[in-house]
């Protein structure tokens, strides 16, 4: 019986130095394979973040400008219109003129 629980015992302390080794082996592979090329990932995702940013700043910038010539259109419309009336009224006079 003795002899059993002694061979249990070794059994299991085997089978714990190889999940140790295990592990071990698999935190290594990791970071020797895995952490490099997240790193590359990582960087990668710093770079495309800061060219994200940057089109956006022209994209607001674009509408802005946008914008600002839609505000000077706007502010031109009634001299716009002012001018086609008198043009309407020119043509009415040039009529009644040559009448």
């Amino acid at each position: 019986m003795i002899s059993k629980s002694v061979k249990d015992f070794e059994s299991q302390s085997i089978l714990a130095r190889n999940i140790s080794s295990w592990r071990k082996w698999v935190k290594s592979w990791i970071e020797r394979l895995l952490m490099p090329k997240l790193n590359e990932i990582s960087g990668e995702i710093k770079a495309l973040e800061a060219k994200i940013e940057s089109l956006e700043k022209v994209t607001i910038s674009r509408f802005e400008a946008v914008d600002r010539r839609f505000d000077s259109l706007e502010a031109r419309l009634p001299v716009l219109e002012k001018m086609a009336e008198f043009e309407a009224r020119l043509a009415e006079l040039e009529r009644k003129v040559s009448a």
